[in-house]
């Protein structure tokens, strides 16, 4: 067992090395720093004309700007640098020249400043000139080769043209800088570790009797799904008896589970006379060490290329600022949309956006920000989710590790839900796995666990308030559940699924009804009935599917292939139900290829 414990580290450690080269900047230049092509023709630049560039610093401590520059026509005039803080300022922040004979041979030519500039991220202005004799050229490219600014000529800015520029920086500034993100980004880890982990572990740890026998990265999974789906259960039932609790929301469940704590510390003080708890604790492997490491990464490249944006991306992402926003106006579920809209009535799920407006109360953020910085959060923890489902289905800790490797850092899903903003789809399918799991653990076997059909109902009725559609998927699941064991008998498995969908339908009626009064259900109704062959030419080709290669690297569906070969080899019967449910997945979601 140690020799393959070794032989997976190693070739964790290779694809961790393979992850690092992939990270790795060929130019040695921080992206976002500029842009360095120069496949246009240079605008010439003589007395009397002005170029400029828009750009926005990714790193504090702005130290200079280099521009790439052609001699044309030598002369004593001066070759004059201005920064400004927008087009519009008249007065300069810095002003850099040296005389147009010093641009020979084509290059990039630095322009330092004479203090550093630690605002970040901020948007600034420079503008190029000659004072007197002389000629230079500016190299420059087209418009998409630098999308957080343009370039300007005589105080216009130009169509599709951007110049050809890089920013550097102080390293200690810049250091600092990111230090102090850093240490942002772990507070805020801290108050998701407060929210959205303990509750739901100190709730399993409790009422699962088999809870100390997993691994630390199937714990971890399992607390954030069950974690994230009691916050919208709670805003449901509190709104229900009349109480909206705004920063509450964020204080009882985090406060509930360390009050539990405290009192079995207390309690097993009081017994042993020492401050140390009953449960054993679980050992740390090699493979969690890797795992760790793994989760470190995971959040903080999401969280690295999240630090520029001010506003949440895409078109979705709108929608769900304007819920989170009226949730943190009305300290929980309103049904007026004012003063943001002439509306009245919400019947679309909410769980993700109770999620965020709790993070937002708690890290003191407002809505825009609490939905971009929740979003990187809940984009790491739909990762961590995929640890229970693959140690389950293997019992292997570098099962675990492996899947969590893959899905946060080697493939482009989950990873372009920042720039697609479908958050809520994201939460749905972070706390989908723990559903799964704790359904699968429920309904096997012939004792009754009616505390873990307890929490299987509530992660189901949290799930349907958090996505309509992922529910779906989850339902798909339960029916081969009851086919996958032979050990319990029929009448025990089929008891035991209506337990839990009559746990979850209980948790999730009220706003079931609720929606009956909105058009969400008869859109459903009328989308279900409408044969694909009656949609127009431009809907369909929208919601196709495309090529795989566009969610998975062609060598993740070929590993996916030899892996269902090698289960069917095996007689691996976890993996063919589970297989069996992508199958059904793939039908659901993608309902054309049967009409």
């Amino acid at each position: 067992m140690a020799n393959r414990d070794h032989l997976a580290f190693w070739i964790f450690f290779a694809l961790f090395t393979l992850v690092l080269t992939g990270c790795s900047s060929s130019s040695g230049t921080i992206l976002g720093s500029g842009q360095s092509d120069r496949s246009q023709p240079p605008f010439e630049l003589s007395a009397g004309k002005i170029l400029g560039q828009t750009f926005t610093t990714r790193h504090n401590g702005l130290a200079g700007v280099e521009v790439y520059l052609h001699s044309q026509l030598p002369g004593d005039g001066q070759f004059i640098f201005k920064l400004y803080k927008t087009p519009q300022d008249l007065n300069p922040i810095i002003v850099r020249s040296f005389s147009v004979d010093l641009v020979t041979d084509p290059g990039w030519y630095d322009l330092p400043f004479p203090g550093r500039l630690e605002q970040y991220p901020a948007d600034f202005f420079f503008t190029l000139q000659i004072e007197g004799a002389g000629q230079i050229a500016v190299s420059n490219s087209d418009g998409a080769s630098y999308l957080e600014g343009s370039a300007y000529l005589d105080g216009q800015p130009l169509q599709n043209s951007q110049l050809a520029f890089q920013l550097f920086y102080n390293r200690e500034l810049l250091l600092r800088g990111l230090l102090n993100q850093g240490l942002q980004w772990l507070a805020w880890l801290g108050i998701t570790g407060l929210l959205f982990v303990l509750p739901g572990w100190v709730l399993l740890s409790s009422l699962w009797n088999k809870w100390s026998t997993f691994y630390l990265g199937e714990r971890l999974g399992l607390a954030i799904g069950l974690s994230l789906a009691l916050y919208p259960v709670l805003f449901l039932w509190t709104h229900l008896v009349g109480l909206n609790l705004g920063v509450f929301y964020g204080i009882l469940p985090p406060g509930l589970a360390l009050g539990f704590l405290l009192f079995k510390l207390y309690k097993n003080f009081r017994v042993n006379k020492s401050l140390v708890f009953s449960f054993q604790r679980p050992a740390i492997s090699l493979a969690d060490l890797a795992y760790l490491l793994i989760v470190a990464l995971i959040f903080g490249v999401r969280f690295y290329i999240a630090r520029p944006l001010y506003l949440p991306l895409w078109g979705d992402s709108y929608q769900h600022t304007v819920i989170t926003q009226l949730l943190m106006d009305n300290k929980g579920l309103f049904q007026s949309w004012q003063p943001y809209a002439e509306m009245a009535g919400l019947t679309y799920h909410f769980g993700f956006h109770s999620l965020s407006a709790v993070f937002g109360w708690v890290a003191g953020l407002d809505a825009p920000q609490a939905v971009i910085w929740f979003g990187q959060i809940v984009n790491g923890m739909a990762v961590l989710a995929l640890y229970p489902l693959a140690a389950y289905l293997c019992r292997n800790r570098w099962a675990g590790v492996i899947a969590t490797l893959v899905g946060g850092l080697l493939v482009p899903m989950p990873m372009f839900y920042t720039n697609w903003g479908r958050y809520t789809q994201l939460t749905g399918q972070a706390i989908l796995p723990a559903v799964m799991v704790l359904v699968w653990s429920a309904m096997t076997g012939e004792e009754r666990q009616r505390k873990l059909i307890f929490l299987s109902g509530l992660a189901m009725g949290g799930l349907a308030l958090t996505h309509y559609r992922i529910l779906i998927l989850a339902v798909l699941f339960t029916p081969l559940v009851l086919l996958y064991d032979n050990h319990a008998r029929w009448t025990i498995r089929i008891f035991k699924l209506l337990q839990i969908g009559l746990w979850g339908g209980l948790l999730f009626l009220p706003w079931f009804v609720n929606m009956l009064g909105g058009i969400i259900l008869a859109n459903t109704a009328s989308l279900l009935s409408t044969p694909a062959s009656d949609i127009s030419e431009f809907l369909g080709q929208y919601n196709s599917a495309g090529p795989l290669s566009n969610f998975l690297p062609t060598w993740i569906w070929l590993l996916l292939t030899a892996a269902l070969i090698w289960s069917l080899w095996r007689h691996d019967r976890k993996a063919l139900f589970f297989t069996a449910w992508l199958s059904m997945v793939i039908l659901a979601t993608n309902p054309a290829l049967v009409n």
